[in-house]
């Protein structure tokens, strides 16, 4: 299974790029973020950050 942090300053592109990524059932999507700071608050490392 491959987890999705989906990062995007757009509601509704972050909606959108969920939407997308769990109609893949070999993904699913773990959490959203509208930056890359909101993510480093909270102590999440990623190991592979897809611009």
């Amino acid at each position: 299974m491959i987890r999705v942090m989906v990062v995007a300053t757009s509601g509704v592109v972050r909606a959108g790029l969920s939407a997308v990524v769990t109609t893949n059932q070999l993904m699913t999507v773990v959490g959203s973020a509208s930056n890359l700071d909101v993510l480093a608050a909270v102590g999440v490392r990623l190991g592979l950050i897809m611009l």
